[in-house]
């Protein structure tokens, strides 16, 4: 569950900026526009949150941040190699200080009853900081940081008592490269006690882009609920659509698969039998519209962030 997002010189962004997904203390619609945290000192959320403001003010850049961020703790101590650059990495350029300046990421959430509180500084050829704190009662643990010294061209490290496993610290420390995070290499090398951090990010955390195809099977799968059905109707009636209900079925079709040569050529192969889902949507004012969806979604569960 996102609890606060930080960037700090990205792009268009040259201050902290704050995506915050904590309610404030008004009574009002918090029944149904917040949900409880469990947590004494943030006890409510909000359960959803729009960015909005006027053309070139940032809104694009704040979710390629969070982007970025997911990007660079799921693939940087596997899909980057020694001495590659992040050239995604682009500071705030109208500053000379700026761009000298590394780019600054933090995400507060919770899991499974513990926040967490991580975050790295990075430059488009290394790691540049790195931190993680831990909240199991108020008071914050921080398990580990790693800091680049300019001075002796070498990190200095820290462990705490809470971070545990400490036969495996050096291990871990010494497979991590300057250009992939301690928290990314740790987890690939078995670590147990971070993993739940990273597969947040990695499983947890997903960022829609406009005009990309999202996943539809887990709505499909909603509409069986007779649970989360009504809840999706009475969301759609809300916003005013003139949907009185929708129905879901699936339709036998017969499907082909093709594949490339080397040389470019496609080649078919035999056709198959397969279903394809069908959603129904019943208009007040219309027949029914049929929508199909494509055979390759495949259905994970996820924690969406909207802009």
């Amino acid at each position: 569950m996102l609890l606060e997002f930080k960037v700090t010189n990205f792009r268009s962004i040259q201050e902290t900026q704050i995506l915050s997904l904590v309610a404030n203390n008004d009574p009002s619609l918090q029944e149904s526009n917040c949900l409880n945290s469990g947590l004494n000192a943030i006890p409510r959320l909000i359960r959803s949150a729009v960015v909005y403001g006027p053309n070139a003010s940032g809104k694009s850049n704040l979710i390629l941040a969070i982007a970025l961020m997911r990007d660079v703790v799921v693939n940087s101590a596997v899909a980057v190699r020694e001495g590659d650059k992040y050239t995604n990495i682009i500071p705030f350029l109208f500053d000379p200080l700026s761009i000298e300046q590394p780019t600054e990421f933090e995400v507060s959430f919770l899991e499974d009853g513990i926040r967490y509180q991580y975050g790295f500084a990075i430059n488009n050829t290394r790691i540049v900081k790195e931190w993680l704190l831990v909240y199991k009662a108020r008071k914050s643990q921080r398990w580990f940081e790693r800091t680049y010294n300019d001075q002796t061209s070498m990190y200095d490290w820290y462990f705490g008592p809470h971070f545990t496993d400490s036969q495996r610290h050096n291990l871990w420390k010494e497979s991590t490269r300057s250009n992939a995070l301690f928290l990314s290499t740790a987890v690939n090398l078995n670590s147990e006690q971070l993993r739940p951090i990273y597969n947040w990010f990695s499983s947890k955390l997903v960022v829609i882009f406009g005009g990309l195809q999202t996943n539809l099977f887990p709505t499909i799968e909603y509409l069986k609920s007779v649970e989360d059905k009504p809840k999706i109707i009475t969301l759609l009636q809300a916003a005013d659509l003139g949907i009185m209900d929708i129905q879901s079925e699936t339709q036998k079709v017969r499907k082909v698969e093709f594949k490339l040569d080397p040389n470019g050529s496609a080649t078919g192969g035999l056709p198959q039998d397969a279903e394809m889902p069908i959603i129904k949507f019943l208009h007040k004012n219309a027949n029914d519209a049929n929508i199909n969806l494509p055979l390759e979604y495949e259905s994970h569960g996820t924690q969406k962030l909207f802009l």
